[in-house]
């Protein structure tokens, strides 16, 4: 049987799985191991299913170890972040929340603490439990708390020839620091789909490899490469990149062939084991889907595009290879897809390479001042670039598209079909025809539907009829990213908004009138015409939960409005 190791990677990621289940839905996790040990037994020799058994516990173990642990009221801890009144530190490679006494924690230090240690596992970040400190005492320098005292002195030095934003950009592309990146320069990375370039990951490690290995061989280019992913903080994303290179160089030391494939499986084992909470961690799994794709994909379609030439063939085959796993991923996830992904990763990839080069340099020269200004002059230079770059991409290519969980399962559902008719199962033809048919009937809705929402400060209406949607809303500013949330869940096309808490709104909608009374928080949806009836609705409602979305919805069939469900965002 080939492949092997990609069966062990996904019993072991099954182990994980199963493990995060059992902790909320007991019966789906028992039902999860029936299936997956069915499923082996039937398919597999003896052997080989005692072999993926066997990692199966070890995933399973991996993430029981990791969130079983407990701490002592006195104990050492690694600062990795301070933002507030929290901090983030890290204890035998698990991560606590840090509360109390924090404001003297120097980032980067051991730090041995004293306090009280409350059990509470926040699965997703990889977060055991909350830590109050009582006092503090800060270690002393070591090899890692000298990285982030180089950062910290690097950072320095740049904000004294560059703004704060070009500062900024090259700490987050350089050295993997994206906690002084602006909101606005986080929107427009999210916009033209290029956060992967601003956060470490596989494309700086090769930039960073090739660079040295050009110059100083294999050994050194794998040595620096590996000081430079401790350095920018360890991502999931930079570990992946190394260790796949590091395979690639080996199996040509030792006169094997190299398979990306199994290469991307033993790089997700080793990770996963070493975290097993990482398969909720979206940085980690963009990185592997992005991979996946571009090791399957990159060449068919290269070949396909082999009327371009080959300065936009190449890295357009590399951005539409990575997309294909990550977009039903990020649908899934994330609700909306960017057009400009296109154009953003060819001609801005090039120039971020160029920006990471040269903030890396900027360390070597830190100490020979007239160099250290003449990149920071470079840099500047790149920066303006860029920002012309963003104006013209922002207003000339983004066109933002809802891809939610519908697009990303009929997007899921359309691959499968053509791999299966690839290997010859022709009853699969029609699949994907239907899929795209249903999808755009699912945008239709037939009975208009009003969803009554409150949440925190912010009040609003949605109506949806046939292939349109409109909103009235009432916010403050301060929760204006509540608003973009609920225009991206519902497809809004229309916008009607007032100011906070002032005159109540309405809408109409052919002879049905809405109209929201702020004041005291009723609803009435009154029928002007008597085509619908001569009744009216009133809903009164409170904040449940001020972590939850609350909405009330209602379809109006054949003239009766019924209250349809309730949902949360």
């Amino acid at each position: 049987m080939e492949y092997l190791i990609i069966y062990y990677s996904m019993a072991l990621l099954i182990g994980c799985f199963t493990a995060y289940l059992i902790n909320f839905y007991m019966l789906y996790a028992a039902i999860c191991i029936m299936c997956f040990l069915v499923v082996m037994y039937f398919t597999m020799t003896k052997k080989f299913f005692c072999l993926n058994i066997a990692f199966f516990m070890c995933g399973f173990l991996s993430f029981k170890f990791y969130f079983d642990f407990s701490l002592a009221n006195n104990t050492e801890v690694r600062i990795l972040e301070v933002k507030g009144d929290t901090a983030l530190g890290s204890v035998s490679g698990r991560n606590i929340l840090l509360e109390g006494e924090i404001k003297d924690l120097k980032v980067g230090y051991k730090t041995f603490i004293t306090g009280s240690f409350k059990k509470q596992n926040i699965y997703e970040r990889g977060i055991i439990g909350i830590y109050d400190i009582k006092s503090h005492e800060t270690g002393g320098e070591d090899l890692k708390s000298l990285s982030y005292k180089l950062k910290e002195y690097t950072n320095k030095s740049l904000a004294m020839f560059l703004t704060e934003n070009e500062a900024a950009l090259t700490r987050s592309l350089s050295f993997g620091d994206t906690s002084l990146l602006s909101e606005e320069q986080k929107l427009i990375f999210k916009k033209l789909w290029v956060v992967h370039a601003v956060s470490v990951s596989g494309l700086h490690i090769s930039i960073i490899y090739k660079a040295v290995e050009g110059i100083a061989g294999t050994y050194l280019g794998v040595l620096i490469s590996l000081l430079y992913v401790l350095f920018s903080g360890s991502k999931s994303s930079a570990f992946r990149a190394f260790i796949m290179i590091l395979i690639l160089k080996l199996s040509k030391k030792i006169h094997k062939n190299y398979n990306g494939i199994c290469s991307l499986s033993f790089a997700f084992m080793l990770l996963l084991f070493a975290k097993p909470y990482y398969f909720m961690d979206m940085g980690f799994c963009l990185s592997f889907l992005a991979t996946l794709g571009i090791i399957l994909y990159y060449s068919n379609i290269q070949r396909a595009l082999y009327r371009l030439p080959d300065i936009l063939r190449s890295p357009l085959s590399l951005t539409l290879s990575a997309q294909i796993f990550t977009l039903p991923y990020l649908g899934l996830s994330m609700g909306t897809f960017n057009w400009s992904f296109i154009a953003g990763n060819i001609f801005l990839i090039p120039i971020y390479s160029i920006l990471v080069i040269l903030g890396n340099l900027s360390i070597l020269f830190l100490w020979i001042p007239n160099v250290f200004k003449l990149i920071c002059y470079g840099i500047k230079i790149i920066c303006i670039a860029l920002e012309g770059g963003y104006y013209l991409l922002l207003n000339g290519t983004s066109l933002t598209t809802n891809f939610g969980q519908r697009e990303a399962i009929c997007f899921f559902i359309i691959y499968l079909s053509f791999v299966m008719i690839k290997y010859g199962y022709k009853e699969f033809e029609f699949i994907p025809m239907f899929i795209v048919i249903s999808l755009i009937f699912s945008y239709f809705t037939l009975f208009p539907e009003i969803n009554i929402i409150k949440f925190k400060d912010i009040e609003a209406i949605i109506v949806q009829d046939k292939f349109n949607s409109t909103m009235a809303i009432s916010y403050p500013i301060t929760e204006g990213k509540y608003a973009i949330k609920l225009e991206e869940y519902y497809n809004v096309h229309n916008i009607v908004s007032c100011t906070y808490k002032d005159i109540p709104v309405s809408y109409k909608l052919k002879d049905l009138k809405i109209s929201n009374s702020i004041k005291d928080n009723i609803i009435k949806l009154k029928n002007q015409s008597n085509k619908h009836g001569e009744k009216n609705i009133y809903y009164h409602y409170d904040i449940i939960d001020e972590d939850v979305i609350k909405v009330s919805s209602y379809k109006i069939f054949f003239g009766r409005p019924i209250n349809w469900r309730w949902d949360k965002i």
